[in-house]
């Protein structure tokens, strides 16, 4: 099955915040599926590093297990968040797409020697459906809890 990464939004609440640990995800929610490494490379440039808000797949908000696969990122966060990735647009995102340090990256999933065309329209149709996640979350007031695994 792979890693994959699911993203739900969640009132800011901490008893919500308990229950989606629990499994009860909030009342929306997307999955980058196995796309959400490639992700991160797109906004960030490495694989490994990022800051926020840009690296905000792998780093920053609030940890909520020991091995940090489970965070959550505060409603306040989410705005600053999309209002980053309003920014970008799909041409600059795919700008800095390079199969050969993806590769050399090791960046997860390893497809990298897929058609750049079939590469370019999955990418691109996960980062539209992101940028709209988010920006929806930004705009109700909603924190976003953040799975891999």
């Amino acid at each position: 099955m792979g890693m994959l990464c699911e993203i739900s939004t969640l009132q800011p609440d901490g008893d919500v915040f308990r229950d989606a640990l629990r499994g009860e995800i909030g009342p929306r929610s997307i999955s980058l599926e196995k796309a959400w490494h490639g992700l991160h490379f797109l906004l960030t440039g490495s694989a490994v590093e990022g800051s926020w808000p840009l690296g905000f797949l792998l780093y920053d908000g609030e940890k909520m297990d020991a091995d940090e696969t489970t965070r959550r990122i505060s409603p306040g966060a989410v705005r600053e968040l999309s209002a980053a990735l309003g920014e970008i647009s799909d041409s600059q995102l795919w700008d800095r797409f390079d199969a050969d340090k993806l590769a050399a990256e090791g960046v997860y999933p390893n497809i990298w020697d897929e058609p750049e065309q079939d590469l370019k329209q999955e990418y691109l149709t996960y980062f539209r459906q992101l940028k709209q996640f988010v920006e929806q979350a930004a705009k109700t007031n909603m924190g976003l809890l953040i799975v891999i695994g």
